[in-house]
C-alpha cells in the first residue's frame, strides 16, 4: 500500500551556508535514474535516529544510514508508459524497479503531486491503474523556510477475491491527511555528501479501509480499519532530483521508512523507447534486473547480444506478455534486444545499459 510513492529531491554537491528556495525545477525531470537507498538498520531501535531541531542555519549530520536494498527510481515521459490513458493530466512518471510500479506526477509551478499509480495492489500479479480521487501533494513551490502546505489526499480500488466462499471481490479505501511546514534550513551530511538544505516536518494520519463485497445481497461489509500518525521528515537541495534522506517518526520515537539518496542523479543514455513501440523496457539503466513488457504484438522470445553482435540470451516470452530478466551475470556496458514474432522473425529491437 502506498504510503509515500515519491519524495523530491535535488542539488549539488557544494557546500554553501545559505537559505535556498525549492522549485518545480529542482524535481527529476524525463531521463534522471536515482539509486534510492532503504535504511532497515536503525528502524529496530527506539532512538535509532534523531532527527534534530528544526531552525535556521542547523547542521543535520547522519552519516552512518545503512543500506538495507536500493531502489532504482527511473523518471519518464507519462506518454511512454502503459497506463498513460488513465493519468491524461500527469507531466511526469516514476518507476520502481523492486515493485515495477510506476507512480504518475504532475510537477507544477505550484506544487507537485502524486496523481496515482499503476502497480499490482492484489499481489496477483496483475497490474492495474490506481487513480487518487483527490491527488496527493508532495511539496508546495515555492518552497522557502516556514513555508507549509495542507493536503487530503483519497484512492480506493477494487480487485477480485476468491479466498473466502460468498465474496467475489476486496475494495480498498485510503485517505491520507497532511499538514507539513519547512521548519529549518542548514547543511545536512550523508553517505552521500553534504549539501544546503531546507527541513520540512509535519503530521501525515493514514486512514484504511477494506471492504468485501457479498453476493448474496450484492452489498459491501467492512472488515478493516488501520488509523497510522507519524511525523514525516524530508531535506530537499537544489539540482539533485529526488530528496536527499526522510523518514517517519511514530510516538514511541521509533523511525521507519528511512530511504536516502546513495548516488546523484544520473542522465539516462539509452532510448527507453522501442524502435516499434511493442516493447516497455525498465529500469534502463538495468543494475540487477531489467523487464520487457510486450504490448501491441504476438510476440515470442527476445534476443540479447552484446556490442560484438555475439548473441548471449534467448528470453521466452510468456503468456501474460511480461518477462523479468536477471543480468547480475552480464558485465557493465550497453546491449542490445530483437523482439521475434512466432515465426522467429524480429518485429522490434532497442537497447538497454547494464550499471554497478
Amino acid at each position: 500500500m502506498k504510503k509515500s510513492l515519491l519524495a523530491f529531491l535535488f542539488a549539488g554537491t557544494n557546500i554553501v551556508n545559505a537559505q535556498i528556495t525549492f522549485t518545480q525545477n529542482d524535481v527529476a525531470g524525463v531521463g534522471k535514474i536515482c539509486l534510492r537507498a532503504n535504511d532497515t538498520i536503525h528502524t529496530k531501535t527506539a532512538g535509532g535516529i534523531n532527527p534534530g531541531t528544526a531552525g535556521a542555519n542547523q547542521t543535520w549530520a547522519f552519516p552512518t544510514l545503512a543500506v538495507g536494498h536500493v531502489d532504482t527510481l527511473t523518471f519518464t515521459n507519462p506518454n511512454w508508459t502503459p497506463a498513460m490513458s488513465s493519468f491524461p493530466t500527469a507531466n511526469l512518471a516514476m518507476k520502481n524497479s523492486t515493485d515495477t510500479s510506476i507512480a504518475y506526477i504532475s510537477n507544477t509551478a505550484s506544487g507537485l503531486f502524486i496523481l496515482g499509480i499503476y502497480a499490482d495492489v492484489a499481489g496477483n500479479g496483475t497490474f492495474q491503474p490506481v487513480k487518487e480521487n483527490l491527488a496527493e501533494e508532495v511539496n508546495s513551490f515555492p518552497d522557502t523556510y516556514n513555508s507549509a502546505f495542507s493536503n487530503t489526499s483519497k484512492l480506493s480500488f477494487t480487485v477480485p477475491y476468491t479466498k473466502q466462499a460468498g465474496v467475489d471481490s476486496i475494495k480498498v479505501k485510503q485517505t491520507v491527511v497532511k499538514n507539513i511546514k519547512t521548519d529549518g534550513w542548514g547543511n545536512l551530511t550523508t553517505p552521500l555528501g553534504t549539501f544546503s538544505t531546507l527541513r520540512s516536518s509535519g503530521k501525515v494520519i493514514t486512514f484504511d479501509t477494506i471492504l468485501a463485497h457479498v453476493i448474496i445481497n450484492n452489498s459491501w461489509v467492512g472488515i478493516a480499519t488501520t488509523l497510522d500518525t507519524v511525523k514525516h521528515f524530508s531535506w530537499v537541495a537544489n539540482n539533485i532530483g529526488y530528496s536527499l534522506l526522510e523518514f517517519d517518526s511514530t510516538k514511541a520515537d521509533t523511525i521507519k521508512n528511512i530511504t536516502w539518496l546513495k548516488a546523484t542523479p544520473t542522465i539516462n543514455s539509452v532510448n527507453e523507447l522501442s524502435l516499434n513501440h511493442n516493447v516497455f523496457v525498465y529500469p534502463n539503466p538495468a543494475i540487477s534486473t531489467v523487464n520487457f513488457e510486450i504490448k501491441n504484438a504476438d510476440a515470442s522470445s527476445i534476443t540479447l547480444f552484446n556490442i560484438a553482435g555475439e548473441r548471449i540470451a534467448v528470453i521466452p516470452i510468456n503468456k501474460s506478455n511480461h518477462v523479468t530478466y536477471n543480468v547480475d551475470v552480464l558485465a557493465e556496458g550497453i546491449y542490445f534486444y530483437n523482439l521475434l514474432n512466432t515465426e522467429g522473425i524480429p518485429i522490434d529491437r532497442g537497447k538497454i545499459a547494464v550499471v554497478r
